[in-house]
Protein backbone atom coordinates (compact mmCIF):
# COMPACT_ATOMS: atom_id res chain seq x y z
CA UNK A 1 0.00 0.00 0.00
CA UNK A 2 2.84 2.47 0.71
CA UNK A 3 4.21 1.89 -3.13
CA UNK A 4 0.92 3.01 -4.55
CA UNK A 5 0.53 5.51 -2.22
CA UNK A 6 4.09 6.74 -3.32
CA UNK A 7 3.48 6.55 -6.84
CA UNK A 8 -0.01 8.38 -6.48
CA UNK A 9 1.71 10.90 -4.48
CA UNK A 10 4.58 11.16 -6.85
CA UNK A 11 1.93 11.45 -10.16
CA UNK A 12 0.05 14.65 -8.21
CA UNK A 13 -2.64 12.88 -6.17
CA UNK A 14 -2.91 12.83 -2.39
CA UNK A 15 -4.80 10.34 -0.95
CA UNK A 16 -5.32 9.14 2.79
CA UNK A 17 -4.82 5.03 4.43
CA UNK A 18 -7.35 3.68 5.48
CA UNK A 19 -8.46 0.60 7.03
CA UNK A 20 -11.60 -1.51 6.38
CA UNK A 21 -12.45 -4.13 8.77
CA UNK A 22 -15.63 -6.14 8.94
CA UNK A 23 -18.14 -4.01 6.32
CA UNK A 24 -16.90 -0.49 7.78
CA UNK A 25 -14.25 2.24 7.05
CA UNK A 26 -12.06 3.34 9.59
CA UNK A 27 -10.56 6.82 9.18
CA UNK A 28 -6.77 8.38 10.42
CA UNK A 29 -7.67 10.99 13.16
CA UNK A 30 -8.00 14.30 12.63
CA UNK A 31 -8.01 13.76 8.52
CA UNK A 32 -9.58 16.98 7.84
CA UNK A 33 -6.81 18.89 8.90
CA UNK A 34 -4.67 17.23 6.53
CA UNK A 35 -7.32 19.50 3.33
CA UNK A 36 -4.79 22.11 2.48
CA UNK A 37 -1.53 19.75 1.93
CA UNK A 38 -1.87 15.74 2.02
CA UNK A 39 0.09 13.79 4.48
CA UNK A 40 4.25 13.76 4.56
CA UNK A 41 5.70 9.96 3.39
CA UNK A 42 6.56 9.73 6.96
CA UNK A 43 2.73 10.33 8.39
CA UNK A 44 1.90 7.22 5.92
CA UNK A 45 4.35 5.33 6.89
CA UNK A 46 3.26 5.74 10.62
CA UNK A 47 -0.89 5.01 9.94
CA UNK A 48 -0.25 2.40 7.82
CA UNK A 49 2.00 0.86 10.21
CA UNK A 50 -0.97 1.20 12.81
CA UNK A 51 -3.08 -0.98 10.23
CA UNK A 52 -4.58 1.60 7.96
CA UNK A 53 -3.23 -0.54 5.11
CA UNK A 54 -6.10 -1.52 2.98
CA UNK A 55 -7.96 1.04 1.62
CA UNK A 56 -7.06 4.52 0.48
CA UNK A 57 -9.48 8.16 0.01
CA UNK A 58 -8.49 10.51 -2.12
CA UNK A 59 -8.78 13.92 -0.79
CA UNK A 60 -11.01 16.19 -2.69
CA UNK A 61 -10.07 19.34 -1.21
CA UNK A 62 -6.92 21.92 -1.89
CA UNK A 63 -4.13 19.00 -1.98
CA UNK A 64 -5.85 18.21 -5.64
CA UNK A 65 -6.34 21.30 -6.94
CA UNK A 66 -7.42 20.25 -10.04
CA UNK A 67 -8.64 16.84 -9.94
CA UNK A 68 -12.22 16.64 -9.83
CA UNK A 69 -15.12 13.73 -9.50
CA UNK A 70 -18.27 12.99 -10.46
CA UNK A 71 -19.89 11.04 -7.56
CA UNK A 72 -23.13 8.66 -9.02
CA UNK A 73 -25.08 7.43 -5.86
CA UNK A 74 -27.34 5.11 -8.01
CA UNK A 75 -29.33 4.28 -4.27
CA UNK A 76 -30.90 7.24 -4.81
CA UNK A 77 -32.58 6.33 -8.25
CA UNK A 78 -33.01 3.09 -7.85
CA UNK A 79 -34.39 1.49 -11.22
CA UNK A 80 -33.06 4.31 -13.51
CA UNK A 81 -29.66 3.34 -14.33
CA UNK A 82 -28.64 6.82 -13.98
CA UNK A 83 -25.03 6.35 -15.09
CA UNK A 84 -25.27 4.54 -17.95
CA UNK A 85 -28.36 7.21 -19.86
CA UNK A 86 -25.86 9.62 -18.57
CA UNK A 87 -22.97 8.16 -20.51
CA UNK A 88 -25.39 7.72 -23.60
CA UNK A 89 -24.95 11.02 -23.42
CA UNK A 90 -21.51 11.98 -23.33
CA UNK A 91 -19.39 12.44 -25.83
CA UNK A 92 -16.95 8.69 -26.68
CA UNK A 93 -14.26 10.84 -27.19
CA UNK A 94 -14.37 12.36 -23.70
CA UNK A 95 -15.67 9.52 -22.13
CA UNK A 96 -12.46 7.43 -23.33
CA UNK A 97 -10.67 10.37 -21.28
CA UNK A 98 -12.14 9.82 -18.01
CA UNK A 99 -11.41 7.34 -15.11
CA UNK A 100 -14.03 5.37 -13.28
CA UNK A 101 -14.44 3.06 -10.29
CA UNK A 102 -17.54 1.14 -8.90
CA UNK A 103 -18.20 2.03 -5.67
CA UNK A 104 -19.46 -0.42 -2.40
CA UNK A 105 -22.93 0.90 -3.08
CA UNK A 106 -22.77 0.12 -6.87
CA UNK A 107 -22.35 3.65 -7.44
CA UNK A 108 -19.89 4.99 -9.61
CA UNK A 109 -17.14 7.21 -9.09
CA UNK A 110 -15.59 9.64 -12.34
CA UNK A 111 -12.19 11.06 -12.19
CA UNK A 112 -10.50 13.84 -14.20
CA UNK A 113 -8.66 16.54 -14.17
CA UNK A 114 -9.52 20.31 -15.09
CA UNK A 115 -7.68 23.37 -14.28
CA UNK A 116 -11.00 25.73 -14.56
CA UNK A 117 -12.82 25.91 -11.33
CA UNK A 118 -16.67 24.96 -10.94
CA UNK A 119 -18.36 25.69 -7.39
CA UNK A 120 -21.31 23.30 -8.46
CA UNK A 121 -21.43 20.68 -5.53
CA UNK A 122 -25.25 19.27 -6.23
CA UNK A 123 -26.02 18.25 -9.76
CA UNK A 124 -29.05 16.25 -9.91
CA UNK A 125 -31.23 14.78 -6.99
CA UNK A 126 -34.24 12.78 -6.41
CA UNK A 127 -38.10 13.52 -5.99
CA UNK A 128 -36.88 13.49 -2.16
CA UNK A 129 -34.03 15.59 -2.34
CA UNK A 130 -31.35 12.81 -2.00
CA UNK A 131 -28.18 13.28 -4.51
CA UNK A 132 -27.66 11.21 -7.13
CA UNK A 133 -24.94 12.99 -8.83
CA UNK A 134 -22.66 15.22 -6.95
CA UNK A 135 -18.84 16.84 -8.53
CA UNK A 136 -16.33 17.15 -5.82
CA UNK A 137 -13.30 19.10 -6.27
CA UNK A 138 -10.90 21.19 -4.53
CA UNK A 139 -13.57 23.48 -2.58
CA UNK A 140 -15.26 20.28 -1.77
CA UNK A 141 -13.40 19.81 1.29
CA UNK A 142 -14.33 15.36 1.75
CA UNK A 143 -13.24 12.96 0.43
CA UNK A 144 -14.00 9.78 -1.84
CA UNK A 145 -13.15 6.01 -0.92
CA UNK A 146 -11.15 4.18 -3.34
CA UNK A 147 -9.72 1.06 -4.95
CA UNK A 148 -8.28 -0.89 -3.25
CA UNK A 149 -10.29 -0.25 -0.80
CA UNK A 150 -12.62 -3.26 -0.55
CA UNK A 151 -15.90 -3.51 -2.60
CA UNK A 152 -14.34 -0.67 -4.92
CA UNK A 153 -13.01 -1.67 -8.13
CA UNK A 154 -11.96 0.50 -11.01
CA UNK A 155 -14.01 -0.56 -14.39
CA UNK A 156 -11.67 2.13 -16.90
CA UNK A 157 -8.30 3.23 -16.09
CA UNK A 158 -6.39 4.29 -12.77
CA UNK A 159 -5.93 7.19 -10.54
CA UNK A 160 -2.31 6.60 -11.99
CA UNK A 161 -3.78 7.28 -15.78
CA UNK A 162 -6.05 10.42 -15.45
CA UNK A 163 -6.25 12.59 -18.37
CA UNK A 164 -7.09 16.52 -18.18
CA UNK A 165 -10.29 17.73 -19.34
CA UNK A 166 -10.94 21.35 -20.65
CA UNK A 167 -13.67 23.37 -19.44
CA UNK A 168 -16.56 22.83 -21.99
CA UNK A 169 -15.54 18.78 -21.90
CA UNK A 170 -16.14 19.46 -18.45
CA UNK A 171 -19.29 21.60 -18.76
CA UNK A 172 -20.42 18.69 -20.99
CA UNK A 173 -20.34 16.11 -18.11
CA UNK A 174 -22.15 18.83 -15.93
CA UNK A 175 -24.65 19.77 -18.30
CA UNK A 176 -25.91 16.47 -19.04
CA UNK A 177 -25.68 15.30 -15.43
CA UNK A 178 -28.34 18.14 -14.81
CA UNK A 179 -30.87 16.39 -16.93
CA UNK A 180 -30.95 13.62 -14.31
CA UNK A 181 -32.62 16.04 -11.25
CA UNK A 182 -36.00 15.63 -10.51
CA UNK A 183 -36.04 17.44 -7.45
CA UNK A 184 -37.31 21.28 -6.64
CA UNK A 185 -37.77 21.46 -2.99
CA UNK A 186 -35.61 21.49 0.06
CA UNK A 187 -32.56 19.40 0.10
CA UNK A 188 -32.71 16.39 2.33
CA UNK A 189 -29.65 15.77 5.11
CA UNK A 190 -27.72 12.65 6.11
CA UNK A 191 -29.76 12.33 9.33
CA UNK A 192 -33.18 12.69 8.07
CA UNK A 193 -33.47 16.91 8.67
CA UNK A 194 -34.60 18.77 6.08
CA UNK A 195 -32.42 21.76 5.11
CA UNK A 196 -32.67 24.82 3.10
CA UNK A 197 -31.08 24.29 -0.37
CA UNK A 198 -31.13 27.00 -3.35
CA UNK A 199 -32.49 25.00 -5.93
CA UNK A 200 -30.12 25.63 -8.90
CA UNK A 201 -31.28 26.23 -12.46
CA UNK A 202 -31.32 22.93 -14.26
CA UNK A 203 -30.74 24.27 -17.95
CA UNK A 204 -31.55 22.29 -21.11
CA UNK A 205 -28.30 21.38 -22.26
CA UNK A 206 -25.94 23.44 -25.56
CA UNK A 207 -27.10 23.06 -28.86
CA UNK A 208 -23.94 21.63 -29.47
CA UNK A 209 -24.56 18.61 -27.04
CA UNK A 210 -28.51 18.19 -28.04
CA UNK A 211 -27.65 16.29 -31.17
CA UNK A 212 -25.84 13.39 -29.34
CA UNK A 213 -28.39 13.49 -26.12
CA UNK A 214 -31.30 13.24 -28.71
Amino acid sequence: MLELIRELDYSGVKVLPIKYTDGRIYHIYEYNTKFDNGLTDAEHQEWIGKGFSNGIAVLMSKANPNLKCLDFDEKNAIGRNVFDNWKALIDPVIYGKLVIERTRSNGYHVYFLCNDKCDVHGIAYNDEGREVIGLRGDNFNGITYCAPTPKYSFIQGSLLELQSLDFDEMMQLIDCGYQFNTYKGNAITSSGGVKQRSIAKFPQPPIKYKQVMD
